[in-house]
């Protein structure tokens, strides 16, 4: 079955569902009929997503791979430069060293820092230089920005940010739409209207994957893919913490919250369902301004209310795509499910709309995975932990970009 017939079996699919959940009289075996269809929808989509990223993947690298024989030293396919850097995380895994080229393949970071890459530093405390403990960082961000996709909803849509440094950084805003141009009499003085300014600070928080415990004998052994368990369990933490912080952060830390830093703008009229009138209040409470970059965002529980809902001619308002590249939209506007957001409950934020590349989430530096050799030695075990930093803020200058509905208490 073609990505195209999967998607229109998907579409045939929400359609029925859609029939059931409005039928007149409807009973509990069509709303578990209707659910099931939901699930199955789910499925096939998730199957031609998964295609569609492999292609797209092929496509990048086949675009990305220069012409012509390679330079001495210079791995020959993509299939083999994959190849080289599992070999070469497998090897820091096992030894906690690697050779300089190895190196190379694995580290994102510059190449002064290749020195850390000779071996293990010991010492009874210290962090840095000769008193570096028992670490020895690798980065390998091209391995994990996959994961990060694939488990952070919320991370698709804002706009990524990337420095060498923590240090703070400010960002301006500007707000000067209370002004305008103004007709002027002859021989009177033009008024002041000075633009008002303001700015934001990106400070940095460091996230933590805590410590994963391999035993010893089964690394000497290397009974089957370690390096890739442990990138897998690695991934997945970095991408859940991130995507959970990104959402629900605290208004005034380092990675703020879209959820806090949205602007309140609409109130359901029911405390545990959302109407149509609720999604025309929210879309038109947000700034013409940013609606040709908006998006929604709920749980997935607001989703299954929301496929049954029809605007007032009885057009239902979700539509699901049926062409590759063109995502379902809600009103016209495409969205992401979130599973760190809520679902429907009384006095709860459970939808955002608006223009979430606004929000800007700082990455600085690579991800830094520690091999930890003596600290779990009594227990015949390594311990790997990963570190990565960053910060996120939401540029909100007065005009409100991304805006909320709370539901009635």
């Amino acid at each position: 079955m073609t990505n195209r017939e999967k998607r229109e079996s998907r579409a045939k699919l929400i359609n029925d569902a859609q029939a059931l959940l409005k039928k007149e009289g409807r009973t509990a075996e069509d709303v578990t009929k209707a659910n099931t269809m939901l699930d199955d929808a789910d499925v096939i989509k998730a199957e031609y997503e998964t295609e569609e990223r492999a292609a797209a993947a092929q496509t990048d690298v086949e675009q990305r791979q220069a012409p012509g024989r390679p330079n001495p030293g210079q791995l020959e396919t993509p299939e083999a430069r994959t190849a080289a850097e599992k070999e070469a995380f497998r090897q820091y895994i096992v030894t906690g060293r690697v050779t300089r080229d190895q190196g190379k393949l694995l580290r994102t970071y510059t190449p002064t820092t290749m020195s850390t890459m000779s071996g293990e530093l010991r010492d009874m405390n210290g962090d840095t230089g000769a008193d570096g403990g028992y670490i020895v960082p690798t980065g390998f961000n091209a391995a994990i920005e996959q994961a990060t996709l694939a488990y952070g909803a919320a991370l698709t849509v804002v706009s990524d940010w990337r420095t060498e440094s923590g240090q703070p950084i400010q960002w301006p805003l500007s707000n000067d739409t209370a002004n305008y141009s103004q007709e002027m009499t002859d021989g009177t003085d033009v008024t002041e209207q000075d633009i008002p300014l303001g700015q934001v600070t990106f400070n940095t928080s460091t996230f933590s994957t805590g410590v994963i415990k391999v035993s010893r004998s089964l690394v000497t052994d290397a009974a089957f893919d370690l390096g890739s368990f442990i990138e897998e369990n690695f991934g997945v933490r970095y991408a859940r913490g991130l995507n959970l912080a990104l959402t629900n952060g605290s208004t005034s830390g380092s990675v703020q919250g879209l959820v806090g830093g949205s602007y309140s703008a609409v109130t359901s009229l029911a405390p545990t369902a959302i109407t149509y009138p609720d999604l025309v209040a929210t879309y038109t409470a947000l700034d013409p301004s940013y609606l040709s970059k908006s998006t929604w965002m709920f749980h997935n529980a607001v989703l299954r209310g929301l496929i049954g809902l029809e605007d007032l001619y009885g057009r239902p308002l979700f539509v699901a795509s049926i062409t590759s590249g063109i995502p379902d939209t809600i009103l016209g506007r495409p969205f992401v499910l979130n599973q760190a957001m809520v679902g429907p409950a009384a006095g709860s934020k459970s939808l955002l709309f608006g223009d979430m590349t606004r929000y800007k989430l700082r990455t600085v530096g690579g991800l830094e995975v520690l091999k930890l050799s003596e600290r779990y030695a009594p227990s015949h075990q390594y311990g790997y932990v990963a570190f990565h930093r960053h910060s996120g803020k939401l540029l909100d200058a007065g005009t409100h970009p991304v805006i909320c509905m709370i539901q009635h208490a």
